[in-house]
């Protein structure tokens, strides 16, 4: 609509020029205004992303992870791998941030889920655990097969997540993933996603999260 504006001989007159700069405006803020909701879903209420549904991971530890495990909790998943050397140092970092911050919060729960599953094996997910001083009981390091990792990061979370097949990857790089964190709350409802290498989009995670907690179960 906005090329046949464009080629409108109609454009020249002031009228139709100045109903174009309004549609552009209301364009701009529309965009604007989805940008904050999904970085601050909590301005007028959560926003509602979907639904988690069933999964079932390995935690380090060699327990089951599923839907059940979380439900009840307010909960922050990042995607990364241990041996990343992209976004996953930063991701990690403000997990350790939040999970530092969040402290009074019993009901808060951090899970970093592996992208790289068959590299980072129980031993590698808990020594890098141990390196961002993780919370066993808190912080969750999660693994499964290769289908089902893609699947739900794909399907469940709807962030982007692909093999690097840049003839220059390294195996710091061997995988493409969002560095979105995602905000989940007790009844396992998405409400938001913040950049978690923006320092101040994770202080806005860090509220949105103590929000969700005043929430019933």
């Amino acid at each position: 609509m906005i090329r046949w504006i464009v080629r409108h001989p109609l454009l020249a007159t002031a009228l139709p020029l100045a109903m174009f700069m309004v549609s552009v405006g209301a364009l701009l803020a529309l965009n604007a205004s989805h940008r904050a909701v999904t970085e601050i879903p909590f301005a007028e209420g959560p926003d509602d992303f979907g639904t988690v549904g069933e999964f079932a991971f390995t935690e380090r530890s060699g327990h089951t992870v599923t839907q059940d495990t979380l439900r009840g909790k307010v909960w922050v998943a990042a995607c990364f791998f241990t041996c990343c050397t992209e976004s996953c140092p930063q991701l990690s970092g403000a997990l350790a941030r939040l999970q530092s911050e969040l402290a009074g919060e019993p009901d808060v729960r951090f899970v970093s889920l592996t992208v790289d599953p068959t590299h980072d094996t129980a031993d590698t997910l808990t020594r890098y655990a141990t390196a961002y001083n993780a919370d066993a009981d808190r912080w969750l390091f999660l693994t499964g097969s290769d289908e089902d990792v893609r699947r739900f990061v794909r399907e469940t979370l709807k962030l982007g997540i692909e093999k690097n097949l840049a003839t220059d990857a390294t195996a710091g790089s061997r995988v493409l993933h969002s560095p979105k964190l995602t905000l989940i709350d007790r009844r396992g409802r998405i409400t938001g996603y913040f950049d978690g290498t923006d320092p101040a989009a994770v202080g806005r995670l860090k509220i949105a999260a103590e929000r969700l907690t005043r929430e019933a179960p």
